[in-house]
């Protein structure tokens, strides 16, 4: 018998800031119950010069920064609100910052013992071949413009 599994992932930007310690701070709060082999979480931002909706806000010459941060899985669940810092990194400044990306991934076990990476783009698919079980509710990404 398969169980069913509920992966909800509510991802969004709270805040988007100049703070000493980061050019942009992202707060992005993540549920995820009911997935037991899952023993790691990552949530990645990218912040981009190309407004929301663009063509390849993310390809070469297009990203102002990037951060991730990782918080351990314990029991099947997480339930809290992950800070993702990103500095601008390269060319492109702060300032021309235009839209961003935030993503989950995560880390787990499969019923064979083997360990699994679960991306954005294949997450539930991985999680489903890996241990047997149904995501009833899967989010994995949100973007959208930068606060001005």
């Amino acid at each position: 018998m398969r169980r069913l599994g509920l992966l909800t992932v509510g991802l969004l930007l709270l805040s988007s800031t100049g703070a000493v310690a980061a050019d942009f701070t992202f707060n992005v709060p993540v549920t995820l119950s009911n997935v037991p082999s899952v023993t790691q979480l990552a949530v990645g931002c990218g912040v981009s010069r190309v407004e929301a909706g663009g063509v390849s806000p993310f390809g070469p010459g297009n990203v102002v920064g990037s951060g991730q941060t990782a918080m351990p899985v314990s029991g099947g669940a997480y339930s809290g609100t992950v800070r993702v810092e990103v500095n601008a990194s390269g060319i492109i400044s702060a300032d021309q910052a235009r839209s961003y990306s935030c993503s989950l991934s995560v880390v787990g076990r499969a019923r064979t013992g083997a360990a699994y990476t679960g991306s954005p783009g294949n997450l539930q698919a991985i999680y489903e071949t890996a241990t047997g079980h149904t995501l009833t509710s899967v989010r994995t990404t949100v973007r959208g413009p930068i606060p001005r």
